[in-house]
């Protein structure tokens, strides 16, 4: 009994009955009249269930019911109670229900109430499901919670019960269902690249699930989305055989798409027509059908297209004709995104069409098809040709799509007459949008706030008329009104349906306390925005400005991580060279030179010709002067890079000029021989020069101070202080007792340099260097 009780753990069902049936005929008879019997037919019974074989089980069960101790038949009826579940017999599944709750020891068990809960749920009853769940620390119930909340939309909540699930309990075989669940709750919250992730887990972690065939499937579904076409053929192609026929016929529906899209027609038409002709009652076989005409017209196989089309409108009791055909081949040409052929056969029935009816109906598909592609002026230009010809159209859906491609091309004059033909809320708000770019404010917002007071089933109206009002309050300086109108949004539309509108409420409430200098709130919703809708149009600049509301508030860092953010989340955005060139600005105030640096150069190698550019390249100068005054070996970038700098030419002199009164010459040579050799025939690398010359003049090293002049009047020809520099090169031949060398320069002093203030010095210095000479001479 024991060794049975062990394979029923590990679900080892055939052996149970096996052994079960054997043991029973081994039973001594002390023991029958205890009812042991039963307990092995119970076992038994349940092994039945676990291999889905309910015929079986739900005999057994009755047969305890009717013979055994008291003890079983609750179970019993527990057991079958599941039996009715698992086959979707809700109707005999409340029958055992009811009997189950005459039990009082029953009334409260958490096992009976769960059923109970999952009874309302399949029944899709969530609301009374949930009332009962929610109570319940079973963990099959929280699963089954997870399940609902995820059918409410509540994503983060049901993710949050299956976590706790899974880092509770680890081990159990419930686990794999939760990791399972997971996946699923992702795929259908459009979220294929963490469906992608969790199902890839699951199937790494729980190979032999029974789940597995469906893990393949949606992994399969979720690489489609993701465009991973290679492990949809992978994980589906298996699947196409499989004994579930909507399992099967949906991976062949979607091997048949991936294939399409990989231009690989052959196999596409294979699986194509394996879901039209092998499960023709699932759905899948008739979106197999439909797609069939397009994979004709890709492989450029007209007639086969028409005859697949026309077997669908065979089939749909459309009637195809002569001008019918040309306008269903471009509805084709339409959804196959053909649009250019779509244009085309379009305009070609606008030209030669007689049928008045045919011609609106291509007009209505032209225009949708320009707002589509973009190509607005076109679809106008063909659209305008008819509405001149047909003087009584009276097609008030013509005129809406009409002023809607006006208004794209933001011809709002134009738009806002042909919305005044809509005699609808639609034509309405089109006309205070209108008049909101018109500048008329107060109109535009009286227009939304008669949108906005109808009875209108269509939330999107709604929305739209809220977002104008916020929009006119805002254009009429009323920015506390505008901000309750965007906020009325946010606390009453937050459904994930809604995102477009919640998050463009968001990003102007943002600017509207700005402009109110609520920094603090306007920074709140900005964050409110990139957190639950980052792909926003806008969101962007919501990033750039959280970064200037932190830069503002000297919260440096934050800055510097909210622009570096919008450049990696951003790419394409126009604010890039603003965040570049900002956090450049950051670094600089921060007085980290060296990040500065980089940041600066990154931009102006990136955006050269930005209208910020001549106002970065300032800024990297004066961070290249900060950064060459702390570390040395900055200083030949600096001035190699900005030659002609008054920071370059000024301040590094100051500073080898505080350092030469300190006396910290070999300091002061480091800075002054980088300039004095990259620098020549410049005025700062012959001061450089100079300077040199002086410090060794200084320590009496006159061998070096006299080549080191002679080196500036070499290599700076053009300096101002050339009369200078002969005559201190004289006073160093002096000292060098070169008294010929002396005199020599001395005299050019005098020659060459007559209004020099160093003119009167040398003609004294040479009188004693001539008597030095006619010493030496004496000495001879």
């Amino acid at each position: 009994y024991n060794e049975i009780m062990k394979y029923l753990k590990e679900g080892n069902y055939q052996l149970i009955i096996k052994e079960g049936e054997k043991l029973k005929k081994e039973i001594p008879e002390s023991l029958k009249k205890e009812g042991f019997e039963w307990e092995i037919d119970f076992i038994i019974a349940l092994s039945y269930l676990g291999l889905k074989d309910y015929k079986k089980a739900e005999k057994i069960f009755s047969k305890i019911i009717k013979n055994s101790k008291n003890y079983l038949k609750p179970e019993a009826t527990y057991a079958l109670l599941l039996s009715s579940i698992m086959k979707g017999d809700f109707k005999k599944g409340e029958e055992e229900l009811k009997k189950l709750m005459e039990y009082e020891n029953y009334q409260k068990d958490e096992r009976i109430l769960l059923l109970k809960a999952v009874v309302h749920y399949l029944k899709g009853e969530d609301k009374e499901a949930l009332n009962i769940l929610k109570d319940l620390s079973l963990l099959e119930a929280k699963l089954f919670l997870a399940k609902i909340l995820a059918k409410e939309e509540k994503t983060i909540s049901a993710v949050n019960i299956l976590k706790s699930i899974i880092e509770n309990n680890p081990n159990l075989l419930l686990t794999s269902y939760c990791h399972f669940l997971w996946g699923e709750i992702l795929f259908f919250d459009n979220d294929f690249l963490g469906a992608q992730a969790k199902f890839s887990y699951f199937l790494e972690n729980y190979p032999n699930s029974p789940l597995k065939d469906f893990a393949h499937y949606f992994l399969g579904v979720s690489s489609f989305y993701l465009n991973d076409y290679l492990k949809v053929i992978e994980n589906l192609k298996g699947l196409t055989k499989s004994n579930i026929s909507s399992l099967a016929a949906n991976s062949c529906y979607y091997l048949g798409i991936t294939y399409f899209l990989l231009k690989d027609y052959d196999n596409a038409l294979y699986y194509l027509r394996k879901a039209l002709y092998n499960f023709p009652k699932e759905k899948a076989s008739l979106y197999a059908q439909l797609e069939i005409p397009f994979l004709y017209l890709a492989k450029k196989d007209t007639i086969n297209a028409i005859l697949s089309s026309l077997q669908i409108s065979k089939q749909s009791n459309i009637r195809i004709f002569d001008e019918l055909q040309n306008y269903f081949l471009a509805l084709l040409y339409y959804q196959f995104k053909d649009y250019e052929n779509a244009f085309k056969s379009l305009e070609d029935i606008l030209l030669k069409s007689t049928d008045k009816n045919l011609k609106e109906a291509s007009t209505l598909i032209l225009l949708q098809l320009s707002l589509l592609t973009r190509n607005e002026k076109r679809g106008i230009s063909i659209c305008e040709k008819f509405l001149k010809e047909e003087s009584i159209i009276n097609n008030q859906e013509v005129y809406y799509l009409l002023a809607e491609n006006l208004y794209s091309l933001q011809r709002f004059e134009e738009a806002e007459y042909y919305y005044e033909k809509v005699k609808n809320p639609k034509g309405k708000l089109g006309k205070g949008y209108c008049a909101l770019h018109l500048g008329r404010y107060k109109e535009a917002e009286e227009c939304f706030n008669s949108v906005y007071q109808i009875d209108l089933s269509d939330t999107i109206f709604t929305l739209n008329a809220l977002l104008g009002l916020g929009y006119s309050s805002f254009n009429q300086g009323e920015y506390e009104k505008a901000i309750n109108y965007f906020d009325f949004i946010v606390q009453n539309f937050n459904f994930p349906s809604y995102k477009d509108f919640i998050a463009k409420a968001y990003f102007y409430a943002g600017i509207a306390c700005e402009k109110l200098k609520y920094y603090g709130e306007a920074l709140e919703y900005y964050k409110k925005l990139l957190e639950n809708y980052p792909d926003y149009e806008k969101a962007d600049e919501a990033c750039f400005r959280i970064g200037d509301l932190y830069f503002k508030a000297k919260r440096y860092d934050d800055a510097i991580g909210s622009f570096q953010y919008l450049i990696t989340r951003y790419p394409n955005s126009s604010f890039l060279s603003f965040a570049q060139a900002a956090i450049g600005q950051t670094y600089l105030i921060q007085k980290d030179y060296k990040k500065a640096i980089f940041a600066f150069e990154k931009f102006l190698n990136l955006f050269p010709n930005d209208i910020q550019a001549s106002g970065v390249k300032k800024s990297l100068e004066l961070a290249y002067y900060y950064a060459s005054l702390e570390d040395t070996n900055y200083q030949k970038e600096f001035l190699k890079k900005f030659p002609s700098s008054e920071l370059s030419s000024q301040l590094l002199m100051e500073k080898a000029k505080e350092l030469i009164n300190k006396k910290d010459y070999d300091k002061a040579l480091k800075i002054l021989q980088p300039i004095a050799t990259e620098m020549i025939d410049t005025e700062i690398g012959g001061d450089a020069q100079l300077l040199i010359a002086e410090i060794y003049s200084n320590q009496k090293d006159w061998e070096n101070a006299k080549n080191s002049y002679e080196r500036f009047i070499k290599y700076f020809p053009n300096h101002s202080q050339r009369a200078g520099a002969y005559f201190n090169l004289a006073i160093t031949y002096y000292n060098l007792k070169d008294y010929e060398k002396a005199k020599e320069n001395f005299q050019i002093v005098i020659d060459s340099f007559p209004d020099s203030d160093f003119k009167e010095m040398a003609e004294k210095n040479l009188e004693l260097t001539l008597k030095k000479i006619g010493e030496k001479k004496e000495e001879k």
